[in-house]
This record gives C-alpha cells, structure tokens and sequence, in this order.
C-alpha cells in the first residue's frame, strides 16, 4: 500500500533504497526488493547516497523538533524520603513508571 491505499498496477512510483535493499544478493539469492519489479519498468535515476539525501532534507528543514509524547521525563536527584538512599528512592520512581501504561500515538 502507499499511505493506506492499494497499489494501482498502470501508476508510476518513486522509490529510494540503498543498493543492498534495492538489488542485493547473498551468495546466489537474489534478495533485493526490486529484483521482481521487470528491467524495462525500473529507470535509475542518480547515484545519491542515502546519507546524502538525508543530510540534505535535514539542511533544507533544520532545526527538527521531535514530538512531545510524554514519555521521557527528567527525574531531579533527591534525598530518599524513607532514608534507604537516592539510588534506592529512583529506582522505585522508575518502577512506579514502567508501570503506567504508555500514551497512544
């Protein structure tokens, strides 16, 4: 599928892969993922590296802002309040966390 929605066999689709993923082999296998795509519908179009095309995405849209999900918090050292010692006192934070289910995104 592309974003949700079937592949239509008469439309034509970029792709980008790197040339093991493309048309690797492993001794006689072929295993690239363009191997089963005919010669005559494939056209290359470029010899750009991946990390080239990365680096140059992140130039044109810097600086990249991750999503807020909620789900790394800064725990502040503190004294343990049972007085068994920070390192004990973080730990049962850390369970208490795990513990919590995980936000839906």
């Amino acid at each position: 599928t592309v974003n949700g929605n079937p592949i239509q066999p008469n439309k034509i689709y970029t792709l980008a892969a790197n040339k093991f993923v493309a048309f690797g082999k492993k001794g006689d296998k072929e295993t690239g993922k363009f191997t089963e795509i005919p010669d005559q519908l494939k056209q290359r179009v470029g010899e750009q590296t991946l990390r080239g095309l990365m680096k140059e995405n992140l130039q044109v849209h810097s600086p990249i802002e991750p999503p807020q999900t909620g789900r790394i918090r800064q725990i502040e050292p503190r004294k343990a309040k049972d007085g068994s010692g920070i390192k004990q006192d973080l730990q049962k934070e850390l369970i208490n966390l795990l513990q919590k289910p995980l936000p839906a995104w």
